[in-house]
């Protein structure tokens, strides 16, 4: 099995070492951005609290106002200590746009936050800079993943607070709980274009979830769940894979040593290699349900199955 790093193989472990070395104890306070412009993170006066983000503090960047608030190589090596906060919240009133722009800060000084939640018409990105989110991070706007930058969560939830867009460039994405796309009605896509996305596990769900893979490898445990996977390129490389969902391979690799199982789901094939210790299509009646019946429609590319297919 290939394995793709993207460049950032150190960064996962830079981030899992900060979060067990940290600790959630203190009183939180409330420091808001109250700059009606841009400006750098680490700028006091532009803080409610007139001094920058620290320990414990709840950030909100939620003024009116078209802006970014960046965190760059000076904050990294001259203010690392305002990058371990409680929580942040970007969001957007009518008529603004807000951003948090993490510029080349370096991937070993992250930025920690307990919680992260993007709200819509807001956007975070980074370009060679890392982050970590000890709990949930809830993206319902557009988060830019550039220039092998690594991002560490617990749980995501993209589309609970708004519609969402994820455009992971390169680099790598670590989510170690529960990462979840759709379910809530909003519009969700995760376009992969490179890098290394791992995921235990990370489900597609019905309710607007979208994943577009065109490049990089995409592991760990994926779900269908009603959502679509469109492969365009890249390696989708699992243990297991359950289609309940719509997967369209057109081109890349798909690899899995166990079974790929397609109860009730529809796989469509005109491209790329596909490989499965054993192939399901449909699932045998159980007691007290009955059979469910699934699709796979081979036009193109390459099937190979190791041991046997049950259709």
């Amino acid at each position: 099995m290939k394995l793709y790093r993207g460049g950032g193989s150190g960064v996962a472990l830079v981030m899992i070492g900060v979060l067990l070395a940290s600790g959630l104890n203190g009183i939180t306070q409330t420091n808001n951005w109250i700059n009606p412009g841009s400006g750098n993170w680490e700028d006091s006066a532009s803080w409610s609290l007139v001094t920058p983000p620290g320990p414990n503090q709840s950030i909100f960047i939620t003024n009116s106002g078209f802006k970014a608030v960046a965190i760059g190589p000076n904050t990294a090596n001259n203010f690392p200590q305002t990058l371990n906060v409680g929580s942040i919240t970007v969001s957007s009133p009518a008529n603004s746009l807000n951003s948090l722009l993490l510029n080349f800060a370096g991937v070993n000084s992250p930025l920690v936050a307990d919680t992260l939640t993007l709200n819509r018409d807001s956007i975070i990105t980074l370009h060679s800079s890392a982050l970590l989110v000890r709990s949930n991070m809830s993206i319902g706007g557009i988060f830019n993943q550039n220039d092998f930058s690594g991002v560490t969560a617990n749980t995501v939830r993209m589309g609970d607070v708004g519609p969402a867009t994820y455009t992971l460039s390169n680099g790598t994405l670590t989510v170690t709980n529960l990462e979840v796309l759709g379910v809530w009605g909003n519009s969700v896509v995760f376009d992969q274009e490179g890098g290394y996305h791992f995921a235990t596990p990370l489900w597609i769900s019905a309710g607007g979830g979208e994943y577009d893979l065109h490049g990089g490898q995409l592991g760990g445990t994926v779900l269908m769940k009603g959502g679509v996977l469109n492969q365009y390129g890249g390696d989708l490389s699992v243990a297991d894979f359950v289609v309940d969902g719509f997967y369209n391979l057109y081109g890349g690799t798909f690899e899995t040593a166990g079974d790929l199982t397609d109860n009730q789901g529809f796989v469509t094939q005109s491209g790329g290699a596909a490989s499965a210790g054993s192939l399901f299509i449909g699932a045998t009646s159980i007691s007290g349900f009955p059979p469910t019946f699934g699709s796979y429609i081979l036009t193109n590319g390459t099937l190979n199955i190791a041991t046997n297919a049950i259709i």
